[in-house]
């Protein structure tokens, strides 16, 4: 339930958008990959595919799980903006049942060569 609710209430709140420079700052292929893969346990949670205990290992092991990570060299790193619509992709209530690799903002073609 803890889950749902971190779903629901995780997405930006009204008036939260932030200045065009911000959304256009580059984001760091660590970083990326700590918030996108924390996103991903928290959504298995809310699936049911994993229990309360294996979420948090799941959480657990994503920082190391990150560590060193690198943009693919073809790959123009990513803005907030468009690391967002991600984001937004994976927390989507309504999209639950969509596969992570099957979400068109989260498609490595769509992150690296997507609208800037």
């Amino acid at each position: 339930m803890g889950v749902l609710l971190v779903l629901l209430l995780g997405g930006p709140t009204p008036g939260a958008v932030g200045s065009c420079s911000d959304n256009d700052e580059v984001i760091g292929a660590v970083e990326w990959c700590v918030e996108k893969e924390g996103w991903i346990c928290e959504r298995r949670g809310a699936q049911g595919t994993y229990d309360d205990d294996e979420v948090d290992a799941c959480l657990r092991g994503v920082e190391p799980s990150c560590q060193g990570r690198t943009w693919p060299p073809d790959c123009v790193p990513l803005t907030r903006r468009v690391a967002q619509a991600c984001i937004d992709a994976l927390g989507s209530i309504d999209r639950l049942g969509t596969a992570e690799g099957d979400l068109e903002e989260c498609k490595l073609e769509t992150l690296c060569g997507g609208d800037r």
